[in-house]
C-alpha cells in the first residue's frame, strides 16, 4: 500500500501540475487576448481620429482655396468693370480716333479664362455659373466696343456713343449683380 500510496502520490502531483499549468495556461491566453483586442480598439480609434484630423485638414485647405478663387473672381469683375469704363470713356472721347488697343482687355480675358478653370476645380455649381455667365458677358461687351470702335465715323457719333454706353453699363450691372450673388452664395458655401 506504501507503494501504491506513493504512486498516487506521484501521479496526483503531476496531473496537479499538469492541470495548474494548463489552466495557467488558458488564463494567460485569455489576458493576451483581451489585451490584443484592447490594442485593436485603441489602435482604431487612433486610426479613426487621424482620419477625421485629416479631412478637417483637407476641408479647410480646400474652403481656403475655394474662398481664395471667389475673392480673385470678385477681383477680376471689378478688373473688368474698370478696364471697360476706361475704355467706353476713351471711346467717347472727342477728337481723332486712335487704333483700339483691346490687349489688356484680351489679357483680362485670358486671366478670366484660367480663373474660371481652377473655379471647376474647387468651386460650386452656382458660382461656377455666375462666372461663366459674366465671364461670356464680359466678352460679348468686349467685342462690341471694338466693333463700335471700327465703325465710329462721325455722322453715326450718337449712335456709337449711345450703343457704348449701354454695352459699358450693362456690363457695369452685371458685375455688380453677379458679384452680390457670388457674395451671398460665398457665405452658403461656408
Amino acid at each position: 500500500m506504501n507503494a501504491w500510496a506513493a504512486v498516487l502520490g506521484f501521479i496526483g502531483a503531476v496531473l496537479g501540475s499538469w492541470g495548474a499549468q494548463l489552466i495557467a495556461t488558458r488564463r494567460e491566453d485569455r489576458r493576451w487576448e483581451r489585451e490584443r483586442e484592447r490594442e485593436d480598439l485603441r489602435w482604431r480609434r487612433e486610426h479613426d481620429r487621424e482620419e477625421r484630423r485629416l479631412r478637417q485638414v483637407e476641408a479647410q485647405r480646400l474652403r481656403e482655396q475655394r474662398v481664395a478663387n471667389y475673392g480673385d473672381l470678385l477681383t477680376l469683375f471689378q478688373k473688368w468693370d474698370h478696364a471697360l469704363g476706361v475704355k467706353a470713356k476713351e471711346m467717347l472721347r472727342p477728337g481723332p480716333v486712335g487704333e483700339f488697343n483691346g490687349s489688356p482687355i484680351m489679357e483680362l480675358e485670358r486671366d478670366g479664362q484660367a480663373l474660371l478653370g481652377t473655379l471647376q476645380t474647387h468651386g460650386s455649381d452656382d458660382i461656377i455659373q455666375a462666372g461663366v455667365e459674366a465671364y461670356f458677358e464680359f466678352c460679348d461687351t468686349n467685342s462690341t466696343l471694338a466693333l463700335l470702335h471700327s465703325e465710329r465715323p462721325k455722322d453715326m457719333r450718337l449712335k456709337v456713343e449711345t450703343s457704348i454706353e449701354s454695352s459699358a453699363g450693362a456690363m457695369s450691372t452685371l458685375i455688380l449683380r453677379t458679384r452680390a450673388e457670388i457674395e451671398k452664395l460665398m457665405k452658403v458655401d461656408d
